[in-house]
């Protein structure tokens, strides 16, 4: 996915209020094309669906067939034109402070900026989020979008191998969570929702098992070399 010079991602929620925590796993992806349309991708699907011209109607689609309220903008550059019939759209942006707060994306009746510890990935330290729907909406945006916007910041950065866990058969859910290793017998875990670090820990599957438990998921993500995952040697 190709990224701007100044943020760290751009997301955006077509329509209806986000219940909850916000999380972005398993969105689909609504990217523009150098034609001038728009195509949509599922998550785990190579084919996209498309081309049209209307980008708020793919996103829609994207919503409805992977069950996430948002999706990822990509390639609409600085600004984005949202045709937003319902007035409840939304959009959240990652973005370098040094270099200025960015225009607002959207139709942005409230803007609420938030400082988040994404500098360990060098992809924007804080969140802008625009909401055309209250500005209560938009600071319970801003206050749970950070730890899934670093989170998928991150996992960029991974070299994920494999999925452990199990599918559900006919589903693009998203894994839940991933398992990183970065030594034999060292794995890490993260999960969207939280800033913090899940582990250290000497088994992976062990590990793994744990955050399906805690993100009640089906699968995680494996990243980092696979000879760390090699089973220890014993001992003759």
């Amino acid at each position: 996915m190709n990224w701007g010079l100044n943020d760290g991602g751009v997301a955006g929620r077509p329509g209806g209020s986000t219940v909850g925590t916000v999380t972005f796993e398993g969105a689909g992806t609504v990217a523009a094309r150098d034609s001038g349309d728009y195509v949509g991708y599922v998550p785990f699907s190579e084919e996209p669906f498309g081309p049209s011209w209307e980008k708020e109607r793919l996103a829609d689609e994207l919503v409805e067939r992977t069950s996430v309220p948002w999706v990822w903008l990509q390639g609409f550059g600085k600004s984005i034109q949202w045709e937003d019939s319902r007035g409840s759209a939304a959009f959240v942006q990652a973005y370098w402070s040094a270099r200025g707060v960015p225009s607002p994306i959207g139709q942005c009746r409230h803007s609420v900026q938030l400082a988040c510890p994404l500098e360990d990935v060098r992809l924007g330290d804080s969140l802008q989020v625009c909401s055309a729907e209250s500005e209560t909406d938009a600071q319970a945006i801003a206050r749970t979008s950070c730890a899934p916007m670093r989170y998928n910041a991150l996992s960029r950065s991974w070299r994920t191998w494999a999925i452990y866990g199990e599918p559900v058969e006919g589903q693009s859910i998203a894994p839940a969570a991933t398992v990183l290793a970065v030594g034999p017998q060292q794995f890490l875990g993260y999960i969207p929702s939280s800033l913090k670090v899940v582990g250290i820990s000497d088994d992976w599957t062990k590990l793994a098992n744990e955050l399906l438990e805690r993100t009640a998921g089906t699968t995680v993500w494996l990243a980092g070399p696979v000879k760390f995952y090699a089973p220890r040697r014993s001992n003759p």
